[in-house]
């Protein structure tokens, strides 16, 4: 999911330049956020926002070992509230497909976890434009994850379902490339 999820980033933010009026990047500048941002300014009041967000985990020990991975590719919907002294309130929807594996090893055996779906995030954001081009935002979120998926323990396989939910925060840079 990787490079699928970074070429049809890429290639969304190239295509919608011929036709946004403004295409640029974004990083979350939080720890534990790992994403990408490709925002593209439709009009003053619309802004689509394709991201790429990849987490990993990994613990060892002397006689054990786990982790989690998780990749999520996805689109934000918002609506903007410009004013002239460079600040947007924005507000919207976030919604990606999610892939999540886990895993623990140890003597007494091993397990993994693999599945997938989805996450919806109502998003409220504040962005201020630093530069011409160069804007920062934070953003407040209420997030709700879906999966399924199946757990091999041992060799024997059960299907199980994820869901979580809850309140998230962060702070992106988002640079506008001029048309």
């Amino acid at each position: 999911m990787k490079a699928h999820g970074l070429i049809a980033l890429l290639s969304l933010g190239a295509i919608s330049h011929t036709w946004a009026a403004d295409v640029g990047i974004g990083v979350s500048i939080k720890s534990h956020d790992n994403s990408i941002y490709a925002p593209i300014r439709i009009s003053e009041s619309i802004l689509l926002e394709p991201y790429y967000r990849q987490n990993e985990f990994k613990n060892s020990y002397d006689l054990s070992s786990s982790g989690n991975e998780q990749e999520e590719i996805g689109l934000g919907v918002f609506h903007t509230l410009a004013d002239e002294s460079g600040i947007n309130v924005y507000f919207g929807l976030r919604a990606g497909y999610v892939e999540r594996n886990n895993y623990y090893r140890s003597a007494a055996g091993d397990f993994k976890d693999v599945n997938d779906g989805y996450r919806f995030s109502p998003t409220i954001g504040i962005e201020y434009m630093l530069l011409k081009s160069l804007a920062i935002s934070g953003e407040a979120e209420w997030y709700k994850y879906d999966l399924d998926g199946h757990r091999t323990d041992g060799g024997t396989r059960e299907n199980i379902e994820f869901s979580s939910k809850g309140t998230d925060t962060r702070i992106i840079v988002r640079y506008y490339f001029d048309k």
